[in-house]
Protein backbone atom coordinates (compact mmCIF):
# COMPACT_ATOMS: atom_id res chain seq x y z
CA UNK A 1 0.00 0.00 0.00
CA UNK A 2 1.35 3.50 -0.79
CA UNK A 3 1.40 6.27 1.78
CA UNK A 4 -0.91 7.97 0.09
CA UNK A 5 -3.45 5.28 0.01
CA UNK A 6 -2.75 4.89 4.31
CA UNK A 7 -3.05 8.50 5.38
CA UNK A 8 -6.71 8.48 3.66
CA UNK A 9 -7.49 4.87 4.95
CA UNK A 10 -9.94 4.26 7.86
CA UNK A 11 -9.47 0.90 9.25
CA UNK A 12 -12.50 -0.99 9.64
CA UNK A 13 -13.29 -3.25 12.87
CA UNK A 14 -12.09 -6.62 12.39
CA UNK A 15 -14.86 -7.86 14.56
CA UNK A 16 -17.64 -6.93 12.28
CA UNK A 17 -15.41 -8.18 9.01
CA UNK A 18 -18.43 -10.09 7.71
CA UNK A 19 -20.80 -7.10 7.39
CA UNK A 20 -18.33 -4.26 6.01
CA UNK A 21 -19.80 -1.82 3.78
CA UNK A 22 -17.36 -1.51 0.36
CA UNK A 23 -15.48 1.60 1.93
CA UNK A 24 -14.86 -0.76 4.79
CA UNK A 25 -13.39 -3.92 2.80
CA UNK A 26 -11.57 -2.05 0.53
CA UNK A 27 -10.05 -0.72 3.13
CA UNK A 28 -9.96 -3.61 5.28
CA UNK A 29 -8.26 -5.81 2.74
CA UNK A 30 -5.58 -3.64 1.72
CA UNK A 31 -4.26 -2.88 5.55
CA UNK A 32 -4.97 -6.24 7.36
CA UNK A 33 -1.56 -5.65 8.99
CA UNK A 34 -3.46 -3.13 10.82
CA UNK A 35 -6.34 -5.19 12.33
CA UNK A 36 -4.99 -8.81 12.27
CA UNK A 37 -2.24 -11.02 13.79
CA UNK A 38 0.32 -11.71 10.14
CA UNK A 39 3.46 -13.46 9.72
CA UNK A 40 5.45 -11.74 6.62
CA UNK A 41 7.24 -13.78 3.90
CA UNK A 42 10.07 -12.31 1.75
CA UNK A 43 11.01 -12.21 -1.29
CA UNK A 44 14.86 -12.55 -2.79
CA UNK A 45 15.40 -9.01 -4.21
CA UNK A 46 18.61 -10.28 -6.14
CA UNK A 47 16.18 -12.42 -8.16
CA UNK A 48 12.99 -10.77 -9.28
CA UNK A 49 11.58 -12.28 -12.41
CA UNK A 50 10.85 -9.26 -14.29
CA UNK A 51 7.31 -9.42 -16.34
CA UNK A 52 6.80 -9.18 -19.94
CA UNK A 53 4.46 -7.56 -21.70
CA UNK A 54 2.02 -8.31 -24.73
CA UNK A 55 -0.13 -6.82 -26.86
CA UNK A 56 -2.83 -5.11 -24.73
CA UNK A 57 -6.09 -6.64 -24.23
CA UNK A 58 -8.58 -3.34 -24.68
CA UNK A 59 -12.17 -4.99 -24.93
CA UNK A 60 -14.10 -8.11 -23.84
CA UNK A 61 -17.81 -9.10 -24.92
CA UNK A 62 -20.10 -10.79 -22.63
CA UNK A 63 -23.40 -11.21 -22.01
CA UNK A 64 -25.67 -11.93 -19.13
CA UNK A 65 -29.22 -12.25 -18.75
CA UNK A 66 -29.22 -11.52 -22.74
CA UNK A 67 -27.45 -8.33 -22.39
CA UNK A 68 -24.61 -7.76 -23.56
CA UNK A 69 -21.74 -6.10 -21.40
CA UNK A 70 -17.92 -5.10 -21.72
CA UNK A 71 -14.76 -4.72 -20.14
CA UNK A 72 -16.10 -1.45 -18.49
CA UNK A 73 -19.28 -2.83 -17.30
CA UNK A 74 -17.32 -5.83 -15.82
CA UNK A 75 -14.82 -3.79 -14.08
CA UNK A 76 -17.86 -1.48 -12.72
CA UNK A 77 -20.52 -4.63 -12.01
CA UNK A 78 -17.91 -6.70 -9.86
CA UNK A 79 -16.69 -3.58 -7.97
CA UNK A 80 -13.09 -4.66 -9.48
CA UNK A 81 -10.26 -3.06 -7.60
CA UNK A 82 -7.04 -4.98 -9.49
CA UNK A 83 -7.18 -6.95 -12.56
CA UNK A 84 -4.60 -8.63 -13.84
CA UNK A 85 -4.92 -10.86 -17.42
CA UNK A 86 -1.60 -13.53 -18.13
CA UNK A 87 -1.52 -14.92 -21.65
CA UNK A 88 1.68 -17.33 -22.84
CA UNK A 89 3.38 -15.71 -19.72
CA UNK A 90 3.00 -12.10 -21.08
CA UNK A 91 0.38 -9.85 -19.24
CA UNK A 92 -1.82 -7.99 -21.68
CA UNK A 93 -4.51 -6.56 -18.93
CA UNK A 94 -3.37 -4.43 -15.79
CA UNK A 95 -5.98 -2.89 -13.73
CA UNK A 96 -6.13 -1.37 -10.55
CA UNK A 97 -9.14 0.15 -9.25
CA UNK A 98 -10.15 2.07 -5.89
CA UNK A 99 -7.02 3.63 -4.81
CA UNK A 100 -4.98 0.30 -5.01
CA UNK A 101 -1.58 0.48 -6.95
CA UNK A 102 1.03 -1.55 -7.83
CA UNK A 103 2.57 -1.32 -4.64
CA UNK A 104 -0.83 -2.45 -2.42
CA UNK A 105 -0.94 -5.46 -1.24
CA UNK A 106 -4.18 -7.04 -1.16
CA UNK A 107 -5.74 -9.79 1.03
CA UNK A 108 -6.81 -13.08 -0.57
CA UNK A 109 -9.13 -14.11 1.76
CA UNK A 110 -10.36 -18.39 1.03
CA UNK A 111 -8.17 -18.01 -2.31
CA UNK A 112 -5.26 -18.49 0.21
CA UNK A 113 -6.89 -21.99 0.99
CA UNK A 114 -5.96 -23.27 -2.59
CA UNK A 115 -2.09 -21.76 -1.73
CA UNK A 116 -2.59 -23.92 1.27
CA UNK A 117 -3.82 -27.19 -0.83
CA UNK A 118 -0.37 -26.19 -3.40
CA UNK A 119 1.56 -26.24 -0.22
CA UNK A 120 0.78 -29.54 0.71
CA UNK A 121 1.54 -31.24 -2.47
CA UNK A 122 5.05 -29.48 -2.12
CA UNK A 123 5.14 -31.05 0.98
CA UNK A 124 4.52 -34.70 -0.55
CA UNK A 125 7.24 -33.78 -3.24
CA UNK A 126 9.59 -33.43 -0.44
CA UNK A 127 8.09 -36.74 1.24
CA UNK A 128 7.32 -34.60 4.19
CA UNK A 129 4.07 -36.12 4.15
CA UNK A 130 4.18 -39.45 3.45
CA UNK A 131 0.56 -39.65 2.10
CA UNK A 132 -2.51 -38.15 1.56
CA UNK A 133 -4.21 -41.04 3.02
CA UNK A 134 -2.51 -40.03 6.54
CA UNK A 135 -4.45 -39.38 9.62
CA UNK A 136 -5.05 -35.31 10.28
CA UNK A 137 -5.11 -36.95 13.91
CA UNK A 138 -1.29 -38.14 13.28
CA UNK A 139 -0.23 -34.24 13.57
CA UNK A 140 -2.91 -33.24 15.26
CA UNK A 141 -2.97 -35.20 18.61
CA UNK A 142 -5.40 -32.92 20.21
CA UNK A 143 -8.13 -34.15 18.35
CA UNK A 144 -8.15 -37.71 18.43
CA UNK A 145 -10.90 -39.34 19.99
CA UNK A 146 -12.81 -36.77 18.62
CA UNK A 147 -15.02 -35.96 15.25
CA UNK A 148 -11.67 -35.92 13.11
CA UNK A 149 -10.76 -39.46 13.68
CA UNK A 150 -10.43 -41.52 11.02
CA UNK A 151 -10.18 -38.59 8.73
CA UNK A 152 -7.33 -38.30 5.82
CA UNK A 153 -5.72 -35.52 4.84
CA UNK A 154 -7.18 -36.20 1.53
CA UNK A 155 -10.90 -35.59 3.31
CA UNK A 156 -9.83 -32.62 4.22
CA UNK A 157 -8.57 -31.25 1.17
CA UNK A 158 -11.81 -32.15 -0.56
CA UNK A 159 -14.19 -30.37 2.23
CA UNK A 160 -15.65 -33.83 3.40
CA UNK A 161 -14.04 -34.86 6.55
CA UNK A 162 -17.50 -35.39 7.48
CA UNK A 163 -17.31 -32.64 10.49
CA UNK A 164 -20.62 -30.95 11.08
CA UNK A 165 -19.63 -27.23 10.51
CA UNK A 166 -21.91 -24.27 9.15
CA UNK A 167 -20.86 -21.15 7.17
CA UNK A 168 -24.09 -19.53 7.95
CA UNK A 169 -23.47 -17.03 10.69
CA UNK A 170 -27.41 -17.28 10.98
CA UNK A 171 -27.05 -21.20 12.41
CA UNK A 172 -26.49 -22.37 15.90
CA UNK A 173 -22.86 -21.77 17.01
CA UNK A 174 -20.05 -22.48 16.70
CA UNK A 175 -20.42 -21.18 13.06
CA UNK A 176 -17.86 -18.96 10.52
CA UNK A 177 -19.14 -15.88 12.88
CA UNK A 178 -17.29 -17.42 15.77
CA UNK A 179 -14.16 -18.50 13.55
CA UNK A 180 -14.05 -14.94 12.33
CA UNK A 181 -14.20 -13.84 15.91
CA UNK A 182 -11.11 -15.98 17.15
CA UNK A 183 -9.35 -14.23 14.28
CA UNK A 184 -10.51 -10.76 14.98
CA UNK A 185 -9.40 -11.72 18.85
CA UNK A 186 -6.36 -12.94 17.94
CA UNK A 187 -6.48 -15.81 21.26
CA UNK A 188 -4.10 -18.56 20.75
CA UNK A 189 -5.34 -21.83 20.31
CA UNK A 190 -9.45 -20.96 20.08
CA UNK A 191 -9.85 -22.32 16.64
CA UNK A 192 -8.65 -25.47 17.54
CA UNK A 193 -10.59 -25.53 20.59
CA UNK A 194 -13.60 -25.04 18.66
CA UNK A 195 -12.49 -27.98 16.63
CA UNK A 196 -12.25 -29.96 19.38
CA UNK A 197 -15.82 -29.71 20.21
CA UNK A 198 -17.42 -30.37 16.65
CA UNK A 199 -19.14 -33.87 16.40
CA UNK A 200 -19.66 -36.14 13.27
CA UNK A 201 -22.39 -34.43 10.70
CA UNK A 202 -25.53 -36.81 10.02
CA UNK A 203 -25.61 -38.13 6.34
CA UNK A 204 -29.04 -37.15 5.50
CA UNK A 205 -29.06 -40.58 3.15
CA UNK A 206 -28.96 -43.06 5.89
CA UNK A 207 -29.87 -40.72 8.94
CA UNK A 208 -26.64 -42.08 10.97
CA UNK A 209 -23.16 -40.27 11.58
CA UNK A 210 -21.63 -39.56 8.41
CA UNK A 211 -18.39 -41.72 7.33
CA UNK A 212 -15.33 -39.65 6.07
CA UNK A 213 -15.28 -38.72 2.40
CA UNK A 214 -18.77 -38.72 1.99
CA UNK A 215 -20.48 -35.42 2.26
CA UNK A 216 -19.02 -32.60 0.49
CA UNK A 217 -19.30 -29.53 3.66
CA UNK A 218 -17.34 -26.36 3.03
CA UNK A 219 -15.49 -25.82 6.34
CA UNK A 220 -13.11 -22.81 7.74
CA UNK A 221 -12.26 -24.86 10.22
CA UNK A 222 -10.96 -27.54 8.33
CA UNK A 223 -9.21 -25.87 6.63
CA UNK A 224 -7.71 -24.45 9.52
CA UNK A 225 -7.05 -27.83 10.86
CA UNK A 226 -5.71 -29.16 7.76
CA UNK A 227 -2.97 -25.98 8.18
CA UNK A 228 -2.28 -26.82 11.40
CA UNK A 229 -0.98 -30.63 10.53
CA UNK A 230 0.88 -29.09 7.37
CA UNK A 231 3.07 -26.60 9.89
CA UNK A 232 3.65 -29.63 11.94
CA UNK A 233 4.50 -31.96 9.59
CA UNK A 234 7.39 -29.22 7.97
CA UNK A 235 8.19 -27.85 10.90
CA UNK A 236 7.46 -24.35 10.30
CA UNK A 237 4.61 -21.69 9.57
CA UNK A 238 2.90 -21.65 5.90
CA UNK A 239 4.33 -18.34 5.40
CA UNK A 240 7.87 -19.33 5.74
CA UNK A 241 7.35 -23.00 3.65
CA UNK A 242 5.77 -20.42 0.43
CA UNK A 243 8.58 -18.33 1.00
CA UNK A 244 11.61 -20.89 0.98
CA UNK A 245 9.63 -22.90 -1.79
CA UNK A 246 7.78 -20.91 -4.14
CA UNK A 247 8.22 -16.92 -3.34
CA UNK A 248 12.19 -16.64 -3.21
CA UNK A 249 12.43 -19.32 -6.13
CA UNK A 250 9.37 -17.31 -8.63
CA UNK A 251 11.16 -14.54 -8.17
CA UNK A 252 8.58 -12.23 -6.88
CA UNK A 253 8.65 -8.53 -6.72
CA UNK A 254 7.87 -7.95 -3.17
CA UNK A 255 7.11 -9.22 0.12
CA UNK A 256 3.60 -10.11 1.58
CA UNK A 257 2.00 -11.57 4.60
CA UNK A 258 -0.13 -14.34 6.04
CA UNK A 259 -2.93 -14.25 8.59
CA UNK A 260 -2.20 -16.03 11.87
CA UNK A 261 -4.40 -16.73 14.60
CA UNK A 262 -2.40 -14.92 17.22
CA UNK A 263 0.95 -12.85 17.40
CA UNK A 264 3.42 -15.44 16.61
CA UNK A 265 1.16 -18.19 16.18
CA UNK A 266 -0.30 -20.62 13.88
CA UNK A 267 -1.05 -19.22 10.37
CA UNK A 268 -4.48 -19.90 9.22
CA UNK A 269 -5.54 -22.59 6.51
CA UNK A 270 -8.55 -20.95 5.97
CA UNK A 271 -6.63 -18.75 3.96
CA UNK A 272 -6.03 -14.77 4.03
CA UNK A 273 -2.38 -13.94 2.78
CA UNK A 274 -1.74 -10.94 1.22
CA UNK A 275 0.75 -9.97 -2.23
CA UNK A 276 0.67 -7.70 -4.76
CA UNK A 277 -1.39 -7.98 -7.90
CA UNK A 278 1.77 -8.75 -9.77
CA UNK A 279 2.91 -11.30 -7.10
CA UNK A 280 -0.63 -13.31 -7.32
CA UNK A 281 0.51 -13.30 -11.36
CA UNK A 282 3.53 -14.88 -11.01
CA UNK A 283 2.03 -17.13 -8.22
CA UNK A 284 -0.73 -18.63 -10.98
CA UNK A 285 2.11 -19.11 -13.19
CA UNK A 286 4.16 -21.58 -10.98
CA UNK A 287 0.45 -23.31 -10.58
CA UNK A 288 0.00 -23.38 -14.00
CA UNK A 289 3.40 -24.90 -14.40
CA UNK A 290 2.76 -27.66 -12.50
CA UNK A 291 5.38 -26.93 -10.18
CA UNK A 292 7.93 -26.28 -12.16
CA UNK A 293 10.33 -24.02 -11.57
CA UNK A 294 12.65 -21.55 -14.41
CA UNK A 295 15.41 -24.00 -13.55
CA UNK A 296 13.37 -26.84 -13.87
CA UNK A 297 13.21 -27.99 -10.90
CA UNK A 298 9.40 -29.57 -10.09
CA UNK A 299 8.13 -28.32 -6.25
CA UNK A 300 4.93 -30.50 -6.57
CA UNK A 301 4.50 -34.08 -7.88
CA UNK A 302 3.90 -35.01 -11.22
CA UNK A 303 0.27 -34.27 -12.35
CA UNK A 304 -0.55 -32.69 -8.98
CA UNK A 305 -2.85 -29.99 -10.20
CA UNK A 306 -4.88 -32.98 -12.52
CA UNK A 307 -5.21 -34.69 -9.05
CA UNK A 308 -5.81 -31.25 -7.17
CA UNK A 309 -8.31 -30.19 -9.86
CA UNK A 310 -10.44 -33.54 -10.36
CA UNK A 311 -13.64 -32.70 -9.20
CA UNK A 312 -15.93 -34.73 -6.67
CA UNK A 313 -19.57 -33.66 -6.61
CA UNK A 314 -20.32 -31.21 -4.20
CA UNK A 315 -23.91 -30.74 -2.60
CA UNK A 316 -25.57 -27.53 -1.88
CA UNK A 317 -23.57 -25.04 0.61
CA UNK A 318 -26.02 -24.09 3.08
CA UNK A 319 -24.43 -20.61 2.94
CA UNK A 320 -25.28 -20.11 -0.68
CA UNK A 321 -27.59 -22.77 -1.47
CA UNK A 322 -27.48 -21.73 -5.68
CA UNK A 323 -24.06 -23.53 -5.85
CA UNK A 324 -25.30 -27.10 -6.49
CA UNK A 325 -23.13 -27.32 -9.75
CA UNK A 326 -19.81 -27.62 -10.58
CA UNK A 327 -17.21 -29.42 -8.16
CA UNK A 328 -14.35 -29.45 -5.70
CA UNK A 329 -10.64 -30.67 -5.86
CA UNK A 330 -8.60 -30.28 -3.05
CA UNK A 331 -9.45 -26.96 -2.25
CA UNK A 332 -9.67 -25.61 -6.34
CA UNK A 333 -13.13 -24.91 -7.58
CA UNK A 334 -14.74 -25.97 -10.96
CA UNK A 335 -16.87 -23.17 -11.80
CA UNK A 336 -19.02 -23.48 -14.71
CA UNK A 337 -21.78 -21.74 -16.53
CA UNK A 338 -24.82 -23.28 -15.79
CA UNK A 339 -27.36 -23.39 -18.95
CA UNK A 340 -30.39 -21.51 -19.73
CA UNK A 341 -29.15 -18.44 -18.07
CA UNK A 342 -29.10 -15.98 -20.98
CA UNK A 343 -25.34 -16.00 -20.41
CA UNK A 344 -22.38 -16.17 -22.70
CA UNK A 345 -19.72 -17.30 -23.71
CA UNK A 346 -21.54 -20.78 -21.42
CA UNK A 347 -17.89 -22.69 -22.81
CA UNK A 348 -14.88 -22.31 -24.86
CA UNK A 349 -13.50 -25.44 -26.61
CA UNK A 350 -11.18 -25.60 -23.97
CA UNK A 351 -13.05 -24.35 -20.87
CA UNK A 352 -13.68 -27.87 -19.19
CA UNK A 353 -9.47 -27.21 -18.25
CA UNK A 354 -10.53 -24.12 -16.17
CA UNK A 355 -10.02 -24.15 -12.48
CA UNK A 356 -10.00 -21.34 -9.37
CA UNK A 357 -9.51 -20.17 -6.44
CA UNK A 358 -12.08 -18.59 -4.91
CA UNK A 359 -12.45 -15.77 -1.98
CA UNK A 360 -14.86 -13.85 0.41
CA UNK A 361 -15.68 -10.65 -1.23
CA UNK A 362 -15.07 -11.22 -5.13
CA UNK A 363 -11.04 -12.62 -5.04
CA UNK A 364 -10.11 -14.99 -7.95
CA UNK A 365 -7.09 -16.83 -9.71
CA UNK A 366 -8.70 -18.19 -13.11
CA UNK A 367 -6.16 -20.47 -14.79
CA UNK A 368 -6.57 -22.57 -17.86
CA UNK A 369 -3.54 -24.56 -18.79
CA UNK A 370 -4.43 -25.53 -21.85
CA UNK A 371 -4.72 -21.98 -23.28
CA UNK A 372 -2.03 -20.80 -20.95
CA UNK A 373 -4.08 -18.29 -19.36
CA UNK A 374 -4.40 -16.33 -16.27
CA UNK A 375 -7.12 -13.96 -14.73
CA UNK A 376 -5.99 -13.00 -11.12
CA UNK A 377 -9.38 -10.59 -9.88
CA UNK A 378 -9.50 -8.62 -6.76
CA UNK A 379 -13.26 -6.84 -5.88
CA UNK A 380 -15.19 -5.55 -2.93
CA UNK A 381 -18.99 -7.06 -4.02
CA UNK A 382 -21.20 -5.29 -1.91
CA UNK A 383 -23.60 -8.00 -0.96
CA UNK A 384 -22.74 -11.21 0.38
CA UNK A 385 -23.98 -13.54 -2.42
CA UNK A 386 -21.19 -14.83 -4.59
CA UNK A 387 -22.70 -17.08 -6.75
CA UNK A 388 -24.95 -15.04 -9.41
CA UNK A 389 -20.77 -12.80 -9.51
CA UNK A 390 -19.27 -16.03 -9.57
CA UNK A 391 -21.30 -17.13 -13.00
CA UNK A 392 -20.49 -13.86 -14.35
CA UNK A 393 -16.84 -14.18 -13.66
CA UNK A 394 -16.82 -17.14 -14.98
CA UNK A 395 -18.19 -15.82 -17.92
CA UNK A 396 -16.24 -13.08 -18.15
CA UNK A 397 -12.77 -15.35 -18.59
CA UNK A 398 -14.72 -17.56 -21.74
CA UNK A 399 -14.78 -14.37 -23.09
CA UNK A 400 -11.15 -13.00 -22.81
CA UNK A 401 -10.15 -16.91 -24.13
CA UNK A 402 -12.16 -15.98 -26.84
CA UNK A 403 -11.04 -13.05 -27.49
CA UNK A 404 -7.26 -13.82 -27.04
CA UNK A 405 -8.12 -16.52 -29.91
Amino acid sequence: MSPSQASVDVVPDPHRMLMWDVSEKVAGNRNMTSMFAVEEFTNDPRNIRRLAYGPPLTDVAYRLGGRPYSLNDYVRRQNVTGLLVVKDRSVVLEHYGFGNTEETRWTSWSVGKSVMSTLVGVALQEGRIPSLDALVTDHVAELRGGAYDGVTMRHMLQMSSGVRWSENPGDPAPNVADFARCLAEQRPGSILAIAKQLPRAIDPATGMAAKPGVIWNYSNVDAFVTGVALQRAIGRSLAKYLEEKIWKPCGMERSGFWMSESPGGLNSGAGDFSATLRDYGRLAQFILDDGVLADGTRSLPQGWMSEATTWRPRSADGASPGTSSGGYGYLWWRLPVPPGLGVAPETTSTSSATFTAVGLFGQYIFINPVEKLIMIQWSAYPEPEIYAPAVESAAFFNAISDALN
